[in-house]
Formats: C-alpha cells, structure tokens, sequence
C-alpha cells in the first residue's frame, strides 16, 4: 500500500490526510484532528510545546507563540537557559510534533504542502527547510484554492464529494481560515484551472473570537459593575478568554440544536470566578458586521473576474470560519444553489486535495511570459506562456547574446508583467571584459519553490556571474487524468 500525505499548514490549525492507495482501495484517511498551530517555550530550558500540549503553557513562565504560520515572517533568536531557540528550530519541531504525534511514521516522507496564494518567497524557502529538517520532503507547493478545488473535482469511490466540481467551469473558492479570508474565481477549462480574480481579508477566525471575547468582557465588567478594559487585562486571560470563547463558537456552530453555552473562568484577574451565558442570537451579533464584509469580498471578487454572479457555478466554502452558521444562512439566501460547502468537514478540504494532488499530480503550467527588452524595443522570450514549469526544472535552458559595444557592462532589462515593468530590480547587470563582441550567457531555470533564476555571466569571466530572480510567477494548472 502506498500513502500519499497532504497538510493544509493554517494559521490557528493544521490538518494531515494520507490517501491509501492500492489497486483495490483508496481511501481518505482524516489524520487525529485539526491541530493547533501554537508552542510554548519553556523560558527555564528552552522546552517547545505544541498543539493541545502548549494551550496549557499560558504562563508567566512560557513564551506563547499564538500562530507558527505568521513565525515565518518573523525573526526569533532567543536563549533559555543554556538552549538557543530560533524560529527554525520552533518550527522544526512542530513538524516533527505532526510527523511523531500525529501522523506516527518514522523515516522521510513526501507530502504536499498547501500555502496561500502569493505565499511569498522567503516564506516558501524557510518552510521548505524547516520541514524537511523534520523529515517531510516537500515534492510540490500547491495554492490552497487549487487544492480545495481538486478535492471536489476528482473521482473516488465512497468519496461524499467526489466530482461534484466535475463538470463546473466557473467556481468561486471561500477558504475562511483562522488568519485570513481568501476569496478565488477559478476557471476550469480542458483539464486546465487558472485565476480570473483573488482578493483577501486580514480577518478571520481568530479576529471573530477577539471580537467576541471583547464582548463577554463587556458584558460581565457591566455585572459586576468594572470599567476595565479587555485590552487591560494580562495577556493570560485574554489568551484564555478567546480559547474558551472559540471552543463557545465550535458548540453553537457545529450543533444546531445548542442555542447558548456557558463560559467559566475560575480567576478573571481582579473580578475572580467568572460565569458568562453566550446565546447564539447574542453570538450572532457580536459577528454580524463581520459576516457581511466577508460576503462583500465575495461580490467584489466576482465583479472582478467580469463573469456575474450569473457566470459563476459553484462557491465553494472551506476553511474552519466557513463553518459559521450565520455566514451559511446568508449565503444561501443571497446564493441559493450555487453554494457548496466543502464535502465531509471545511477543515479539511484543502488537505484532501493536496493528499489526493501527491498520489496523482498535475502539471503548473507557465501562464505569462518572462521576457527581455531588447535593444530594437522587441521582446524576447526566455519563459514562454503556456509552457510545464517542469520543462524549466528538469532540462533548463540556456541562451546566448553578443556584446554589441566595447563598454564594461552589460545590463538586461526584464519584463512580462506590470509588477516587473513597475520594479526598479528588473535589471541584471553583468561585468564583461570590455572588448567588442563578448559572449554573454544566460541560464534560466524555476526552481523547487517556484522561483524564477536567470544566471548571467560573461564567458570570458569565471567570477563574472549575476542572478536574477522573480517568485511572482503567473501560472495555472492542468489537472491529472484520471
């Protein structure tokens, strides 16, 4: 039997999907739940807690990391003790916490990792490294839309979403997640799915439970007759308070016959042992607001993409924030039929398709050109429109240009998008040996992470070499066959 491992690496939670593959089963496989995307640092030994394991270090004596996926951006470089932690050893082990707790398999395995779009560069590059520190080998990045989509496109028996995306041209995906909302026209034709219009909200799960926790604490400083500021408590209970609000958030969402729920905080800071009603109407209102600008996204996306709410198919709803009854409610009495929530769970949507995009995968496919600015205002292109970046992976390209003058330099100009037309880095200059008719080389490849890298150098200077490179690449992707 072979295993295919898919993991949708969120904000506030993680999941893992092994597809078992044989000639007489496929069969997803859910691994454990959802899992957190915390640590906890031990501030006496430099101890990393993770998942459910670090909610409980909310101390003084515990530095709490809240989300591992915004540690990407971020630089940490701390001793404890006599341990040095760094962000990649803290994300390290986190991959090795899911490899070890989680997916409980020893030795080297490949997986699909799902990133947002325009997940960048850097981001990319330390993700991949800190995973495979862990011993996951990373064989492709696929966008989080993409993923969803496949998940609902592909064919396998007993599957409850098999194919239902099958014959849909036009499909809005709403990937709400604990950090962002990701909103993504895709256009499904000949086996080929390319973006027509993304756009994105920095609000999301973990804002909604800020949001709410703020108004429980408004609610009870009202009863007890306090004028103190949520933001004024210590950070622990506030930490505490958004847990117990979202796990209020998971009751009244996930079971519709629960109309309210209790939160109890034995020491509220000052106020001491705390009990607070949240009903589902109150709950409702606290988001309302909220729900609506996450549908205004929507329309906006749509609008761009020049289709019409007439011209979509399908919405496709996925990520844990999806799960909102009230974002359900609305959405289906401005949308009607055209709505999908993800098959099975929301949560794990996207690491399905990626799990099922590791057994079968597809092919990126180039979707602009990259190209120079040559001397007579003609383009030349050295990544062409259309092409499998795998073309520039396995067998990369090389291209050769003459020196027209005697000058020290030569200087290449880029273009192929109006984010490189508009950069004052879309230059490669190259030192030559000043003499009339110099060969000058340029290799151009796409690397692991989708980055473009064009080496020049002048064929009579071994030091002489210059790189180039581009991570906003335009592509779409052709989907395997069945």
């Amino acid at each position: 039997m072979s295993d295919y491992i898919g993991i949708d690496f969120g904000t506030t939670r993680s999941t893992v999907v092994i597809y078992e593959c044989t000639n007489d089963v496929r069969n997803i496989k859910k691994v454990g739940n959802p899992v957190l995307s915390i640590a906890a640092v031990d501030k006496n030994n430099g101890n990393c807690y993770y998942g459910i394991d670090a909610k409980s270090k909310i101390s003084e004596g515990y530095d709490y990391i809240p989300s591992l996926k915004d540690l990407l951006c971020k630089e940490y470089d701390r001793n404890y003790g006599n341990v040095k932690v760094t962000r990649d050893s803290i994300l390290k082990g986190y991959f090795e916490y899911l490899k070890n707790n989680i997916i409980k398999q020893s030795g080297v395995l490949e997986i699909v990792m799902a990133i947002p779009n325009d997940f960048p560069m850097e981001r990319r590059c330390i993700l991949r490294s800190v995973a495979e520190a862990a011993e996951f080998k990373i064989k492709t990045f696929i966008t989080e839309p993409i993923a969803a989509f496949f998940a609902n496109y592909s064919r396998l028996t007993g599957y409850e979403g098999s194919a239902i995306l099958r014959n849909c041209e036009n499909v809005a995906i709403f990937d709400w997640g604990g950090g962002t909302l990701d909103v993504t026209v895709m256009q499904c034709s000949g086996g080929i799915v390319k973006e027509l219009a993304k756009r994105r909200m920095d609000c999301a799960g973990n804002a909604i439970d800020e949001r709410v926790a703020k108004c429980v604490h408004q609610w009870i400083s009202e009863r007890k007759g306090k004028n103190k500021s949520f933001e004024d408590m210590t950070l622990r209970v506030q930490i505490q308070m958004k847990q117990f609000v979202e796990e209020a958030k998971i009751k009244l969402n996930d079971q519709k016959n629960v109309e309210s729920t209790s939160i109890h905080h034995g020491s509220y800071d000052d106020y001491g042992a705390v009990r607070q009603e949240i009903t589902r109407k109150a709950f409702n209102e606290c988001i309302d607001y909220i729900i609506k600008d996450a549908i205004s996204l929507l329309r906006k996306t749509i609008e761009e993409s020049k289709l019409g709410i007439g011209g979509i198919d399908k919405i496709l709803l996925v990520g844990g924030s999806s799960k909102l009854l009230l974002l359900q409610e609305y959405m289906k009495a401005e949308f009607g039929d055209k709505l999908l929530v993800s098959s099975g769970d929301s949560d794990w949507g996207v690491s399905i398709g990626a799990a099922l995009l590791s057994a079968t995968p597809g092919n990126f496919i180039v979707n602009q050109d990259i190209s120079l600015n040559l001397c007579d205002d003609s383009k030349f292109p050295l990544i062409k429109k259309g092409e499998k970046i795998s073309v520039y992976q396995e067998t990369p390209p090389t291209f050769y240009f003459g020196k027209v003058d005697d000058s020290a330099k030569a200087i290449f100009t880029f273009t192929g998008s109006e984010d490189i037309d508009k950069s004052g880095e879309k230059y490669l200059t190259i030192q030559t040996m000043n003499i009339w008719d110099e060969s000058i080389q340029l290799d151009v490849s796409i690397d692991e992470n989708m980055i473009v890298n064009v080496v020049g150098s002048c064929r009579g200077l071994p030091d002489s070499a210059r790189r180039w490179t581009y991570a906003n690449l335009s592509c779409c992707y052709a989907l395997p066959e069945d």
